[in-house]
């Protein structure tokens, strides 16, 4: 019996010392990773698996690295074993390195498993998996899954603007100008909204409502040279110059 509590107090010690080094390393690597060093703090996150194979963060961690250094392919593997302990928020980001090498259907795959253990509190895998609905085409699809992330989080204005990326894929130019509209109630500082609506409403040839939107945006911002050239063209379209 007194072996037994022995041994038990020299496992549950040496348990205890793993556990504060962990946290020690975890540290590290994330003061590693803020300053910009991810190769030095990758080479953290590798200890910590090495003491502690278990470890759903250090797994975690280390895909997020690996995927801010471009290397998708190992971060996806990073992901998938931090999955495979456990961390269901790694299928989010297994879907966005699953994305940046266009294998888009699996990144679906990703963002339903995560919108299945998450719902509503993980809006950016709705807003994900449009964008790789319609990176594979999938238009029809991809604005109503939009739909979903604008009523999770109404303010983000990059929403509608994805939104009506899709909608003129489909030739709904009037619809995707409502959607501009939308987003310049929320953010009238945001010259983003009147410049795409007023390249869309030269589209349809309505340059006396496109010249309109130029100068409401250039109020705000007198310099901005996209809405400066749109207004060039407009201009050249009312006075017939070629």
């Amino acid at each position: 019996m007194i072996k037994f509590l022995l041994a038990f107090f020299i496992f549950f010690n040496a348990h205890g010392v793993d556990k504060k080094l962990i946290t020690e390393y975890s540290s590290q690597a994330a003061k590693l990773e803020k300053a910009g060093k991810y190769h030095e703090a990758l080479k953290i996150y590798d200890k910590i698996i090495k003491a502690h194979p278990s470890s759903m963060s250090a797994y975690h961690n280390k895909g997020k690295l690996l995927a801010k250094l471009g290397k998708y392919k190992e971060a996806v593997k990073a992901y998938e074993h931090a999955i495979q302990i456990g961390n269901m928020l790694a299928h989010h980001d297994k879907g966005v390195s699953l994305a940046k090498q266009d294998r888009h259907e699996e990144a679906i795959e990703c963002y339903n498993s995560a919108i299945k253990s998450f719902g509503s509190r993980n809006v950016e895998s709705y807003y994900n998996k449009a964008n790789s609905l319609a990176a594979l085409g999938k238009h029809e699809d991809a604005i109503n899954v939009y739909k979903k992330a604008i009523s999770l989080n109404p303010k983000k204005l990059e929403y509608y603007f994805k939104k009506s990326d899709s909608l003129i894929a489909l030739g709904r130019i009037q619809d995707a100008i409502s959607e501009y509209n939308k987003a310049i109630k929320i953010c009238p500082q945001n010259i983003v909204g009147y410049y795409r609506k007023a390249k869309a409403l030269y589209q349809l040839n309505r340059y006396g409502e496109a010249r309109k939107v130029c100068n409401e945006g250039l109020k705000i911002d007198p310099d901005n040279q996209p809405l400066l050239i749109i207004k060039m063209m407009i201009l050249k379209r009312i006075l017939n110059i070629k």
